[in-house]
């Protein structure tokens, strides 16, 4: 059950806490007893405590909530980027508190395609600059380090830590995968505007919820479906695609994705069918229709097995292609071979 009451909000299983008070007493105690010789004086400077023996600024934020009672991230992060830094600017260092569940929120629950800049919160925590604390809705404070948040490089659009981790990379790539493809269709900015009012306008009149894209039942124009189905893969499945031009699509968490990967390079025409439609017999080959492989970090690295299949315009059973992108089979072996004469 969700509910929202004396500061404090409960939603799927977290308990965040959204007003300072309920945790104000208990971070100023610790403060107290972490330093007894000091004096701790509350907002000075328009900082949250002072530690003044210490020159220590301490700043606390509450979670910031949505009416739906879900973490508004981009306004926290903006809400306490000045502050922290501005302190830091002044007094060389500061302490930082803020929800152990909203930590945690993030750690886990966080949207994959969420674009928030953290880096720079990382950076303060490694050169020691900032130390960072949570504390719970009942009063457990932890001091944290940065390998709790490493997560900062999964969402945080302009990071610097892992500039070409592969989903960055991805990230980056999207809007280059969506012009190739959509380029190829021959699909103008008016054709984009008009299916999204058309979508948009089935959405109303049967009471849906969600993204426009996510209604392609309604609509029977297969170039309309076709384009509903990229903004699908543009929206949570390129890790997947990526595994499997990587050759390591069992690391995938997701048994459906594995299942459903190959119809995933269908829609971007990285493959497609060219005997027995969607059957266990159908063949298909290699094709990058779109010149998109060069925007996958898992084709980089494999890019001599896949531009052997696609210049030899080899037709692939679905068992083949399922072992080849599970690192069953090396399609490499078959170039040997056949140099070899076999």
């Amino acid at each position: 059950m969700n509910s929202k009451i004396d500061g404090i909000a409960i939603k799927d299983g977290y308990t965040f806490w959204y007003d300072v008070s309920v945790v104000d007493d208990h971070i100023f105690q610790y403060l107290c007893n972490k330093f007894p010789n000091g004096l701790v004086v509350p907002e000075f400077c328009e900082i949250d405590y002072f530690v003044l023996q210490q020159n220590l600024p301490v700043e606390i934020q509450s979670t910031m909530l949505k009416p739906s009672l879900t973490p508004a991230h981009s306004g926290f992060e903006k809400t306490i980027r000045q502050q922290l830094e501005q302190n830091i600017n002044n007094y060389g260092k500061c302490w930082f508190f803020f929800d152990s569940e909203y930590l945690r929120y993030l750690q886990t629950d966080i949207e994959k395609n969420i674009s928030i800049n953290y880096d720079w919160f990382y950076k303060l925590m490694r050169e020691e600059k900032l130390k960072v604390f949570t504390v719970s809705h009942d009063g457990k404070i932890e001091e944290r380090n940065t390998k709790e948040f490493e997560f900062i490089r999964k969402f945080s659009s302009t990071c610097v830590l892992e500039e070409n981790e592969d989903e960055r990379v991805l990230q980056r790539n999207k809007s280059k995968i969506m012009y190739n493809i959509l380029k190829g269709m021959n699909i103008k900015s008016e054709d984009m505007v008009k299916l999204r009012n058309k979508l948009l306008q089935i959405k109303k009149e049967n009471n849906l919820k969600g993204t426009f894209w996510q209604f392609t039942s309604f609509i029977d124009d297969e170039t309309e479906r076709s384009i509903c189905n990229i903004y699908r893969m543009l929206g949570g499945e390129l890790t997947t695609i990526n595994r499997a031009l990587d050759c390591k699509i069992d690391e995938c968490d997701n048994d459906r994705d594995k299942s459903m990967v190959l119809w995933y390079l269908d829609v971007l025409g990285i493959t497609e069918i060219t005997w027995g439609g969607k059957g266990q017999n159908s063949l298909r080959r290699v094709v990058d229709k779109s010149n998109d492989f060069q925007h996958f970090p898992g084709y980089v690295r494999n890019k001599d097995k896949w531009n052997y299949l696609k210049d030899g315009k080899m037709n692939l059973t679905k068992r083949q292609l399922n072992a080849i992108i599970r690192n069953k089979i090396n399609p490499l072996d078959w170039k040997k071979l056949a140099s070899a004469g076999w």
